[in-house]
């Protein structure tokens, strides 16, 4: 049975998605000055493909967030030891004359149908690629 998130933990989770900690808001560890700068310059390239921001997990040390999720990497997803098959040629020539868009921004193709907002799942331990 897993607990939802309180509404005081909502809005504390919204008031956290900026790009730059709320002061506010009280931080539980010193947040890497670098990692801020690291966040401002990704934001500042035109070229960039998403946007960072912080969220609920982002002052989150790797011990505490594996902690939260009260599992390992291990035990979520055990190695994989699949062979990755070769594509056969009528695949490998599709690929080669393939001409289609370099990027798409699902969050507006067909009026924003394929993406929904980003929602916080809780310890589903998705949230870290919003």
């Amino acid at each position: 049975m897993t607990q939802s998130p309180s509404p005081k933990a909502d809005a504390t989770f919204d008031k956290l998605l900026s790009p730059s900690p709320p002061p506010s808001l009280p931080v539980c560890h010193t947040i890497d000055s670098s990692h801020h700068v690291s966040f401002l310059e990704h934001n500042a390239n035109p070229h960039r493909s998403f946007t960072m921001k912080w969220n609920a997990m982002s002052d989150l040390t790797d011990a505490e967030y594996l902690d939260l999720l009260h599992t390992s990497p291990d035990e979520v997803h055990p190695p994989s030891h699949h062979r990755v098959q070769p594509a056969d040629s009528s695949r490998r020539r599709m690929l080669a004359s393939d001409n289609s868009a370099d990027t798409i921004d699902w969050s507006t193709k067909d009026g924003g149908k394929y993406v929904t907002p980003v929602k916080n799942q809780g310890s589903c331990g998705s949230c870290w690629a919003f």
